[in-house]
């Protein structure tokens, strides 16, 4: 009976703690979410935009999310570049959906030569993987960054995409969400 008692305790603990720690509502932004994405003016010369900017809000389970497409020049087929950005109702939901639907498609690891790190995303993660019937990797960034995932993955094209073509858009991108997530 006591144990019964503890339990119930414990329950209804349980039960007001998830009810008192909601999280906080994303804050309104002054700029559209597909604002924050790049543009062909931040690609390595040899690409084109094949699709977008486009609405992308039935992937991953938001309610707004854009996407841009790229294709390299004179390159086999399949290689294309993409950035996506997707917000979310607060940053809790971002990091969770991150966890449970963007890092289950990470493959591969992150190569040795790879030193570029994120003071603003968190988490994030780059990885780079070959598959099958390719014959370069292809690498993908994501990270977290307030209420918005945004994911960045390219083929490394020798002459079109490189490790360090890869580092410098990844920095555009997170100067571009810097600029926009300190805006008042």
């Amino acid at each position: 009976m006591k144990f019964a008692r503890v339990l119930v305790v414990v329950a209804n603990l349980l039960l007001v703690a998830c009810v008192l720690v909601q999280p906080q509502p994303a804050p309104e932004r002054p700029f559209a979410t597909e604002t924050l994405l790049i543009s062909l003016d931040d690609m390595p010369e040899g690409w084109f935009v094949t699709d977008g900017p486009e609405d992308s809000s039935d992937e991953i389970n938001v309610d707004e999310g854009f996407w841009i497409v790229f294709e390299a020049t004179d390159s086999e087929p399949h290689r294309k570049a993409i950035h996506e950005v997707y917000r979310y109702d607060n940053a809790w939901q971002a990091r969770v959906i991150y966890k449970d639907l963007v890092l289950p498609y990470h493959h591969g690891e992150t190569p040795a030569s790879w030193t570029y790190q994120s003071s603003l995303a968190d988490p994030y993660n780059f990885t780079c993987y070959t598959y099958k019937g390719y014959v370069h990797p292809i690498c993908k960034w994501s990270g977290v960054y307030e209420e918005y995932i945004v994911i960045f993955s390219a083929g490394l094209i020798p002459g079109r995409m490189s490790l360090e073509d890869m580092e410098r858009i990844i920095q555009t991108i997170e100067t571009r969400m810097k600029q926009n997530l300190q805006t008042p």
